[in-house]
């Protein structure tokens, strides 16, 4: 799942991009990062115990990155604006309530360069929204989608376009956006450009 979360941006960042993971829980991202060479990293937990456990199973890692204990909701709106490259998340968005929908406005204003999203878009158990629409409404577009689709408990494949209601409910989805000017949309339909 890590690598197929970043497939799409790492090409268009160097290892000195500044990186911000929203519910970093216990580092696995941030570490993967840090052994492809990005350093400059900083995470938002809102679970100390996870952030123990990212210590000391990522001794290494966790001292390159800036850990934030708290609430995403709340830590974001003190993050400088414009202050990283990317900005990810997976499986955080859909638990975050619906009256908190300033997330996204505050995930792009602390961004200037891409968003990138995993979620299980489609959970009956969290707050589904169209994640297109939320993100655009601030300036980003969705420039790559691809749904992983759960194979086996140990695994994942990614599956074609065409999916079924079923896969739905079952898969997640990588969602990448990227800030852009309306003009520029139309053109970078077909991929990514560096920003």
């Amino acid at each position: 799942q890590v690598p197929a979360l970043f497939q799409d941006v790492l090409p268009f960042l160097d290892t000195q991009s500044r990186i911000l993971e929203i519910g970093c829980n216990a580092g696995r991202s941030l570490n993967w990062l840090y052994k492809r060479g990005y350093t400059n990293l900083a995470g938002i937990e809102i679970g100390p115990e996870a952030v123990k456990l990212f210590a000391k199973q990522f001794p290494e890692a966790y001292r390159h990155t800036n850990v934030i204990v708290g609430n995403a909701v709340e830590e974001i709106c003190k993050l400088e604006t414009g202050g990283y490259d990317l900005v990810f998340t997976r499986g955080v968005l859909l638990n975050i309530s619906v009256k908190h929908n300033h997330i996204f406005r505050e995930i792009c204003r602390v961004c200037r360069g891409y968003v990138v999203t995993m979620e299980t878009e489609h959970s009956v158990t969290g707050w589904p929204r169209d994640f297109t629409r939320m993100f655009a409404r601030h300036g980003f577009y969705m420039v790559a989608y691809r749904c992983l689709q759960r194979k086996t408990p140990e695994s994942r494949i990614e599956v074609p376009r065409r999916l079924t209601v079923t896969d739905l409910f079952s898969c997640s989805i990588v969602r990448v956006f990227v800030r852009l000017h309306r003009a520029d949309h139309t053109a970078t339909q077909g991929g990514l450009s560096r920003v």
